[in-house]
């Protein structure tokens, strides 16, 4: 007896033969495998082409029966994983790292061969990052961009822009858990923090309403910081982020 799957394939077939109508390349895929030469796969899985991506796409979502709007290739982060998007109604984009299953997984990628040197796309593979590690249990963390902090000053954390927010708005997020980072750090690594561009990010983090864009040193004292407010403001804060003055 023959499957529903054979009927499909001999309307194919008859296709091919009688109106001399190729068989699509996802389709290849699904049912004829023993088609599969060297060009469709690199335009399934490493070519960068629209068409190629367009055919990435809808075989990921056919496989995993997930939906992403937008699926890269595979030779971007590594030979296993890709970058998946999706984009919501309000235009807004979300990267999630799948691998070639269609799982949305990080297994078996090592963030740490991320520090250093040039990533092209960098800030989007590690805000993508954050995501697929909180797939399951944590949705609404959906983080839109994200830099690596630098090793010697936080191991395994990123500065991250939330989906949606200002764009000079960013908090602190662990590389582990892919939550965002609430402990309290002593004054030097704070002042690393500040001095590295990321004071902002920290204190966003720790404090409830007071947001700021950007922070430095003040005095010699370190007990009193100058930051700028997402309005623009010039204010003066305390080593606990804690709003003391606006200047203007």
């Amino acid at each position: 007896m023959k499957t529903n799957n054979q009927h499909i394939k001999n309307f194919f077939r008859f296709l091919e033969k009688k109106e001399s109508r190729n068989i699509p390349d996802i389709t290849i895929f699904m049912l004829f495998p023993e088609m599969i030469n060297d060009d469709i796969w690199n335009c399934l899985f490493y070519s960068d082409k629209d068409t190629c991506i367009d055919l990435r796409t809808r075989y990921i979502n056919k496989i995993s029966g997930l939906f992403f709007d937008m699926i890269l290739p595979f030779n971007v982060i590594s030979k296993h994983h890709a970058l998946a998007y999706d984009y919501d109604e309000m235009e807004f984009y979300t990267g999630y790292i799948i691998n070639k299953k269609g799982e949305v997984s990080v297994k078996g990628l090592d963030i740490n061969k991320f520090y250093g040197g040039y990533i092209p796309n960098l800030q989007y593979i590690v805000a993508a990052y954050v995501n697929t590690l909180n797939w399951t249990r944590y949705d609404y963390i959906k983080y839109g961009v994200a830099t690596l902090i630098p090793k010697n000053i936080l191991p395994h954390h990123a500065s991250a822009i939330p989906k949606g927010e200002d764009e000079f708005y960013s908090v602190i997020v662990d590389l582990k858990t892919g939550l965002k980072e609430t402990s309290s750090f002593d004054l030097k690594t704070i002042e690393k923090l500040v001095d590295a561009g990321y004071g902002a990010a920290y204190f966003n983090g720790i404090v409830v309403g007071n947001l700021y864009s950007g922070i430095s040193f003040y005095d010699d004292t370190k007990k009193t910081l100058v930051g700028k407010s997402l309005d623009g403001k010039k204010v003066l804060i305390d080593t606990e982020g804690n709003l003391i003055k606006i200047l203007n």
